[in-house]
């Protein structure tokens, strides 16, 4: 066992060789007294490897010297042994205590700045940023606001459309992402609705919220907004100042979904007796010629086709034949019927197997209800089966720019003044 192990290892024990003519002797004697020795090992004839606890060593000098054997150290071991090393050694472990304090100490700061997701923007820019708010290495990780940075890069460069920090170890690592420019075919993207449905929950990445949770929508509505923008500066909507936002965001809205199955309680099945006869049509450049007909006996019959292609012909002159089999089955006419409850069933398992062929993977299901009527003057039975589900409803798509899609964007100096507009956020905020 474990502790078995793990109390010698506590206490110290020493492993010994013992060497001489009354080996066994010298052990036994030992076991008598209380002398406790374990692992003991025979290696041939001419000593015996055991180990000993250090307080019971010079216990053995009297039991050797009587059986005139002989015993030597082989190794030291367990914790007063190592902590009697270590005190031997007290330089090293002050340095070890100080230069575990230090780690911890230094471990509490940042040292490193990294930002991710530049292409543009310069990195160094992020970076002035980040030490106008105080964060420059050297600084005490509790006393970072992460959500303040990244408030103050959304303010103070345009360019970026969203910013995100995080600390790992002694690293604050800086990411963003970048707007786009507006592109030559002055399209921007807005998210639509793909179906009817009740918005449940919303999350606006980029652009503008137009709907809010408790919403009804119709397929096709504009659920978050692309936007336009160009700097107060400029005052005209043309040229490399405008940037646009992409409508981006996950829009779950609650959505219907049904499927039906109709089961005829009465029908005529055609049932083969038997008999067959065969005809054919042939197409000579597209002129039919029918060869054979239907049996005059066959009361009630069926056609199969077979179409057949081929050419014949001397040489290089082929003349195109297509060839139709024809075969005519008799068939004899009988009505069935099933029972109520048996079409209802049937009528069941159909409408669920159309719901499920409906229902998109890895959407969540809020309930289904089950419907089954009967129609007593077409003799039918229809099942219908209504699943509410929850699903991300925005789709997006692409629109051409106008006027109304436009919104002002402050001077870099002005944020400030940016942040009491805050309610009309388009990177990651909502209305």
């Amino acid at each position: 066992m474990l502790l078995d192990r793990l109390w010698p290892y506590l206490k110290g024990y020493v492993i010994i060789k013992i060497k001489g003519r009354a080996q066994e002797k010298c052990i036994n004697l030992a076991c008598s007294r209380g002398i406790d020795l374990w692992d003991i090992e025979k290696i041939g004839d001419r000593f015996i490897v055991a180990k000993i606890d250090a307080r019971d060593l010079a216990d053995m000098d009297p039991i050797l010297e009587r059986v005139g054997c002989e015993a030597e150290i082989i190794k030291e071991a367990g914790l007063p042994f190592v902590l009697g090393r270590l005190w031997s050694r007290k330089a090293f472990v002050m340095g070890a205590v100080i230069f575990g304090i230090a780690l911890n100490v230094l471990s509490s700061f940042v040292w490193f700045i990294e930002v991710k997701g530049e292409k543009e923007v310069p990195e160094q820019r992020i970076l002035q940023v980040v030490a106008k708010e105080g964060v420059i290495p050297g600084k005490l990780k509790r006393t970072i606001d992460l959500r303040r940075i990244e408030k103050s890069i959304l303010a103070q460069v345009r360019e970026v459309a969203w910013a995100g920090a995080h600390l790992s170890g002694t690293k604050l690592v800086i990411e963003i992402a970048e707007k786009k420019l507006v592109p030559h075919d002055n399209m921007l993207t807005h998210v639509v609705a793909r179906r009817d449905g009740l918005i449940e929950t919303m999350i606006t990445l980029a652009g503008i919220p137009v709907v809010r949770p408790g919403d009804t929508v119709k397929r096709g509505d504009v659920l978050i907004k692309g936007c336009a923008m160009r700097r107060l500066a400029t005052g005209h909507k043309d040229g490399e100042d405008i940037q646009i936002v992409d409508g981006h965001g996950i829009v779950r809205a609650r959505v219907w979904y049904e499927g039906t199955k109709t089961v005829k309680l009465r029908w005529e099945s055609l049932i083969p007796t038997g008999r067959r006869s065969g005809g054919a049509v042939a197409l000579f450049f597209g002129r039919p010629i029918v060869l054979g007909r239907p049996p005059a006996d066959f009361r009630d019959y069926k056609e199969e086709r077979e179409r057949v292609r081929f050419s014949f012909g001397p040489g290089g002159l082929k003349i195109p034949v297509e060839i139709e089999k024809l075969t005519w089955v008799e068939v004899r006419r009988t009505k069935e019927e099933k029972s109520y409850e048996e079409a209802a069933a049937e009528a069941l398992h159909g409408a669920l197997e159309a719901l499920n062929r409906e229902i998109p993977k890895g959407v969540t299901t809020v309930f289904k209800r089950e419907l089954v009527s009967q129609d007593s003057d077409k003799g039918t039975v229809t099942a219908r089966i209504v699943a509410e589900v929850i699903e991300d409803i925005g789709s997006p798509r692409r629109f051409s720019i106008t006027e109304s899609d436009f919104i002002v964007e402050p001077q870099e100096s002005g944020a400030d003044e940016s942040k009491e507009q805050g309610k009309e956020r388009v990177d990651g905020e909502t209305l």
